[in-house]
């Protein structure tokens, strides 16, 4: 009897763990850019903070991390939680409403947040140089796809 007490608890710990870990796996899309296809890590504001930190340690310019916000709001990105150089872009239903490219990392001089004018549907952060890359302006459209 000891013996099934044992398996049906070994069952229900390892259905928990892989239950627990299904919860933080990464869900994945991608921003469409002319003809390259920017692979992105999808964020909910829940999440978003640690995600952005953990993003940052790996940054690759080929890859970003796509906000994506339960309603249309106006945001703050504060820079002095950057680690390395980075690009940000804030989206409504894929039309770029505002950039902030090439923000430094922390230890600059610039640790005020930046605030976007207009309610954003989504934040793209990415590698320092997308934007000029890309000659991305106010007004030009993103496809996202999730």
């Amino acid at each position: 009897m000891e013996k099934f007490y044992s398996i049906v608890f070994g069952v229900i710990l390892v259905t928990a763990v892989v239950m627990k870990v299904g919860q933080y796996s990464n869900e994945h899309g991608r921003v469409i850019v002319g003809e390259d296809k920017i692979k992105v890590e999808i964020v909910s504001q829940l999440t978003s903070r640690q995600k952005m930190l953990d993003w940052q340690e790996d940054m690759d310019k080929d890859n970003g991390l796509l906000f994506v916000l339960d309603k249309p709001s106006e945001t703050t990105a504060w820079l002095n939680e950057l680690r390395l150089p980075a690009d940000i872009i804030w989206l409504q239903n894929g039309q770029i409403i505002d950039l902030a490219p090439n923000l430094p990392a922390i230890g600059s001089d610039l640790l005020d947040g930046y605030k976007t004018p207009k309610p954003a549907t989504h934040i793209l952060e990415i590698g320092s140089g997308f934007v000029d890359k890309y000659d991305l302006k106010i007004g030009d459209r993103l496809e996202i796809e999730i």
